[in-house]
């Protein structure tokens, strides 16, 4: 943990005048906790948890590496729809979890508390502000968000689509407005990234998360009367 908190530290030090290098040490240390959880996991964890790991960090490091396919997506947004464009969904809820772990968030809160926004906001929002406004997380080409659960994804995104001019969709959560808005949000994937949307695509994809989600539920069922070793973090990743 001192070692992480040291390259923090050294993370943080080079953020106000050199941003490009802390994005550089963020990516570079995304990279080597990926090798790590790949070949040198805890042999205690079970082999399913250490691919998850190892899939997850490479998925947050794919979108860092490549913003112009990459969409911010809180984790109720329905990124089946952005899987078929084959882009790279970026949770805000992932990333500022991620920030906390290199132990550099406080530096993202004072940043975005010092441009103004609410001390009461959700940190992990806030976060998320803090490392974009800075310039070290790089903006991204979509925005998509809902209001489910939380309406303050609302106002975080609406924020940063207008100050990083990056095009945003929101869902209200209206069921008599899903279906027209699920296809305006396709209509914008299609002009936004020049790719037709393919309506198989989706129904594979669909296919797959039920398959996925019924394991899910297989494995729920079974921990009642069986030991699976796990961590709070793989429980967030599942």
């Amino acid at each position: 943990m001192e070692i992480i908190r040291t390259y923090g530290n050294i993370i943080k030090k080079y953020a106000p005048d050199h941003p490009l290098a802390a994005f550089r040490m963020i990516k570079a240390g995304l990279a080597l906790e990926q090798f790590r959880s790949k070949y040198l996991a805890d042999k205690r964890m079970p082999g399913a948890y250490q691919y998850l790991n190892t899939y997850a960090v490479g998925e947050v490091l794919a979108a860092l590496k490549h913003p112009e396919t990459s969409v911010w997506a809180n984790i109720f947004a329905p990124v089946e729809l952005l899987q078929c464009f084959e882009l790279h969904s970026l949770s805000i809820e992932c990333l500022s979890s991620f920030l906390s772990g290199f132990t550099i968030e406080d530096y993202f809160l004072d940043y975005a508390e010092n441009e103004g926004l609410a001390s009461t906001l959700c940190s992990y929002h806030k976060n998320f502000i803090g490392a974009i406004d800075s310039g070290i997380i790089p903006p991204v080409a979509f925005a998509v968000t809902t209001s489910t659960i939380c309406d303050g994804n609302i106002n975080t995104f609406r924020h940063l689509s207008e100050k990083h001019q990056v095009p945003q969709y929101n869902t209200p959560d209206a069921k008599e407005y899903v279906t027209e808005q699920l296809k305006e949000l396709i209509a914008m994937l299609e002009d936004t990234f020049h790719k037709k949307f393919q309506k198989e695509e989706l129904i594979s994809i669909l296919q797959r998360e039920n398959e996925s989600k019924a394991c899910y539920e297989r494995c729920l069922k079974n921990l009642r009367t069986h030991h699976y070793p796990s961590t709070l973090t793989m429980q967030m990743y599942m």
